[in-house]
């Protein structure tokens, strides 16, 4: 009990209780099936043979077995770390409610897109892995961080706005190795995600509050034209940006730490 309540204490003082505990849900589900030599995965995974297991929309993450080889567990813990990276970034960001919306908006857009579609052009899919959620993570995150350098793999220095496309080429290669057109189906979600973090939907906004991205916009004092810096006061969406630029600074510099100057 006592290890338990410490790591609840630990996610709590790092504001991304869920993020924390996505990655260890997503370690236990893999070991479990490594242990069951894969045993029931298959009730979770998302699959145009069996559309009426409804609830494989938001389970096939969890349909995951990286024990394959050294390059796809390599893979999959690289994939756990960028995760807490940069989903306990957004979600100290937006909130745990909020990213939770994220998360399973994604798994859900993403998987109505992948079956429909394939069924539409009648091509069998089976979907088992949390890439396709954590992509639309990866891209929200390349969004908000445009000018953010990270370097990939140690060596191989990208922006924010290029590593958003570099996601979306990896899903259209990756879906797409055997038929192009899943590939393509593999990106539908991720434009969806990307006009959410630039706040392009007005019901849906990317922050708590009336935040507006990427500019910064003023308001008068009083209805006459101001002609003085006196006269002009800054809204909370001004305040918004500066901090917006000091979180990606922040976050910039402890990249760099992570995956090596």
């Amino acid at each position: 009990m006592g290890r338990v309540e410490d790591i609840l204490s630990w996610t709590r003082k790092k504001s991304a209780p869920f993020t924390v505990l996505l990655i260890i849900s997503l370690i236990a589900s893999s070991i479990v099936f490594w242990l069951t030599r894969m045993q029931g995965m298959d009730q979770l995974m998302l699959s145009t043979a069996a559309p009426s297991r409804v609830w494989t929309f938001l389970t096939y993450p969890w349909a995951n077995w990286p024990f394959g080889g050294g390059l796809s567990l390599s893979c999959f813990v690289f994939l756990l770390i960028w995760l807490f990276q940069v989903g306990t970034t957004i979600e100290r960001e937006i909130g745990t409610p909020r990213f939770m919306l994220v998360w399973f908006g994604s798994t859900l857009l993403a998987g109505v897109f992948m079956l429909v579609g394939a069924n539409l052009l009648h091509l069998n899919a089976l979907i088992g892995s949390p890439y396709l959620p954590e992509s639309a993570v990866t891209v929200v995150w390349c969004v908000r961080n445009r000018t953010s350098v990270v370097n990939l793999f140690g060596f191989l220095p990208l922006t924010g706005y290029w590593l958003g496309w570099a996601t979306a080429l990896i899903n259209l290669f990756l879906y797409g190795a055997s038929a192009p057109q899943m590939g393509v189906l593999a990106c539908l979600h991720l434009i969806i995600f990307a006009l959410y973090a630039a706040d392009k939907f007005p019901f849906w906004q990317y922050g708590p509050g009336n935040a507006t991205y990427g500019s910064s916009r003023r308001i008068k004092v009083n209805e006459k034209e101001a002609t003085t810096r006196g006269q002009v006061r800054y809204d909370q969406s001004y305040f918004d940006e500066v901090k917006r630029r000091e979180t990606e600074r922040a976050e910039q510099e402890r990249l760099r730490k992570l995956f090596g100057e």
